[in-house]
This record gives structure tokens, C-alpha cells and sequence, in this order.
């Protein structure tokens, strides 16, 4: 699931890297905006992290991680 300052997008995460993921979904945010996502760990406890869009399509969008220094 992910959540923007205005919209609740959900979707299936695929293609994940350390730099950025692919999500699968109907519901496509515009490029550019900035989400919060939640991923699972190991364990299975949601870890919450940042991301920028960077492209979308009929099929989903991708994702770049934003870092935190």
C-alpha cells in the first residue's frame, strides 16, 4: 500500500532492487509525486519508506527510493 498527501494507492510490488521497485496497480500516481510505502521485512513487521515516481502506464509505475541520510 502506499499513501501520497492526497490519494491511497494499493498494488502488488515486483522487480525490487536497493534503488527502486515496480507496483503493479489500476490506480496510477503521476510522475514525480512522492509517496509512502509500507514493505515488509523478514520478519514481516512493515517498514515504512520513501519513494518518487518516476514513470507510470496502464500497468503500474516505478518507484525510486528516496534516501535518508
Amino acid at each position: 500500500q502506499l499513501v501520497d498527501e492526497n490519494a491511497f494507492y494499493k498494488g502488488v510490488g515486483a522487480d525490487i532492487s536497493a534503488s527502486g521497485i515496480f507496483v503493479a496497480s489500476g490506480k496510477q500516481p503521476r510522475p514525480g509525486q512522492k509517496v509512502t510505502m509500507g514493505i515488509p521485512d523478514r520478519t514481516g513487521r512493515m517498514v515504512m519508506v520513501q519513494a518518487r515516481v518516476v514513470w507510470s502506464n496502464g500497468s503500474g509505475f516505478g518507484l525510486k527510493f528516496i534516501r535518508k541520510d
